[in-house]
């Protein structure tokens, strides 16, 4: 049993060890799903008000743009967003699992190429068989605007040349601590219904009673405006992103701790019957040698 017993309780160490890691894990995660989730919720009024605002303006005029525009190409671009590492739950896998039936519902005569931004996504569409265009890496650590813009730019420019027939994003849209939902979205071309923002608690003043006066002409501003909407929806994306990846790095964590502790009562148990299996059977033997020796 002694053997047993420092086997079991060198088990205990190593799991308490694992414990403290998961703990601070959880707490840095904690940390920084606040601020991601603060972030993407301060981004939600300010982008469904630019959709109302694009969205009544262009209502009022009859304009054709060249982000509205249909081509004959075959190929579509989609951007992913991901982590850039694991032990963050099935954040990535559920991802992986939407873009694998999307892909699926558009059949094999649709070529797909991608711009991704987290190793994970790249490696992702490896193994999903799309090719890889552009990939940014260790972007949700500090996400920001500029980190989005080079690429979004890059991606306008190859759809108004003819390049792509279709501009998709792929991203996970943060609802809550527990829930985490995988979106892909069609950001190009534009169409006349321009999708609405799941606000989520966040109050907000509808903008159908302004009045806009547009200078110096529709078209100008328009022009400028829906380039604007594609950059900051790209931008959004990836604050939901973040912020779903850390909210299920948490509970992850969280989860890796409870078991551990789990564990830890499980073998504690387990380390204390045997110490006192021992004790009794250190007993029972030294009672045995006495009564053998008085019987002699």
């Amino acid at each position: 049993m002694a053997v047993n017993k420092k086997i079991i309780f060198r088990r205990i160490k190593s799991v308490k060890s694992t414990r403290k890691i998961t703990k601070a894990m959880e707490l840095v995660a904690a940390a920084k799903m606040r601020k991601a989730t603060a972030q993407a919720e301060a981004g939600r009024p300010y982008l469904q008000y630019l959709i109302e605002a694009v969205s009544d303006v262009s209502s009022r005029v009859e304009i054709e743009n060249r982000l509205f525009a249909q081509t004959e190409s075959n190929k579509s671009l989609v951007f992913i967003f991901m982590s850039d590492r694991g032990l963050c739950g099935g954040y990535n896998a559920q991802m992986i699992r939407a873009l694998r039936r999307f892909i699926d519902e558009k059949g094999k005569d649709v070529f797909f190429e991608t711009v991704t931004f987290g190793k994970r996504a790249a490696l992702a569409a490896n193994k999903l068989g799309m090719r890889l265009v552009g990939s940014y890496s260790d972007v949700t650590q500090a996400p920001s605007y500029e980190t989005v813009r080079p690429a979004t730019a890059a991606m306008i420019d190859d759809f108004i040349q003819g390049k792509y027939k279709e501009v998709l994003i792929a991203y996970t849209d943060y609802k809550s601590p527990m829930s985490q939902v995988p979106r892909i979205h069609r950001l190009l071309p534009l169409s006349r219904e321009l999708p609405e923002i799941d606000m989520v608690d966040v109050e907000t003043k509808k903008m159908s009673d302004k009045t806009f006066i547009v200078e110096p002409e529709p078209s100008i501003v328009l022009d400028k405006l829906f380039v604007h909407l594609v950059k900051s929806f790209v931008y959004h994306s990836l604050l939901e992103a973040v912020a779903s990846e850390q909210s299920a790095r948490r509970v992850a964590m969280q989860n890796a701790t409870d078991a551990a502790e789990e564990m830890i009562e499980d073998l504690t148990l387990t380390f204390n019957q045997a110490r006192q299996s021992g004790i009794t059977q250190e007993i029972a033997e030294k009672t045995h040698k006495t009564i053998f020796d008085q019987s002699l």
